[in-house]
């Protein structure tokens, strides 16, 4: 949407940032790491902010901030199935390390029937290997469940802050328009999800 809408000309708490556009204080980075080494690309910096606000702090959104960013570039070079496995592998593994009851049921079951409608969208468009990409990312997680498993009890340890509060502080529900403008506009984003 444009960017002169008033609600984007705010400072204001905000779940996650832009990777590409991160500034953040060295005791930040002491006291919760860097992004998931097994994060080779996409969702990484979401996991790392859900690490930021359970550890006590905050991830703000600045609009005075200017940035120019190639907007993938480097992964129009790659077949888009691979992005879609490396974006739900992530996704979930974030989700498995990060979340705590009760909120991790309802992160995992929005988890799986989004991924699985996509999955049938992406079959009923003839595009198989799409499909296969998001239970390839529920396998790798499965495979992986040792490593998810001990980096979920690091972050218990780093936790501070329930996902209960940091919710209260940067949820908001999108009005029904939110999806509308988001489906009417998917043409725009057309070379990207083929």
């Amino acid at each position: 949407k444009s960017a002169d809408l008033s609600i984007y000309n705010q400072s204001r708490p905000f779940f996650s940032n832009k990777g590409a556009a991160m500034m953040l204080r060295k005791r930040v980075v002491d006291k919760i790491g860097l992004f998931d080494d097994d994060f080779w690309s996409y969702y990484e910096e979401t996991d790392f902010c859900h690490r930021v606000w359970l550890a006590g702090f905050e991830c703000w959104y600045f609009p005075e901030a200017e940035l120019f960013h190639a907007l993938g570039g480097s992964f129009l070079t790659f077949p888009n199935h691979i992005t879609q496995f490396h974006n739900a592998k992530n996704r979930l593994s974030s989700i498995l390390k990060n979340f705590q009851w009760p909120y991790l049921i309802w992160a995992v079951m929005a988890y799986f029937l989004s991924g699985l409608l996509l999955a049938i969208f992406w079959l009923v468009s003839g595009k198989p290997k799409h499909t296969w990409s998001f239970f390839r990312a529920i396998g790798w997680n499965l495979r992986h469940w040792p490593s998810i498993s001990r980096k979920r009890r690091q972050t218990r340890a780093l936790r501070v802050t329930s996902d209960r509060d940091i919710f209260r502080q940067v949820k908001n529900n999108p009005r029904l328009s939110y999806f509308y403008y988001l489906i009417t506009n998917l043409s725009r984003f057309k070379d990207n999800l083929q």
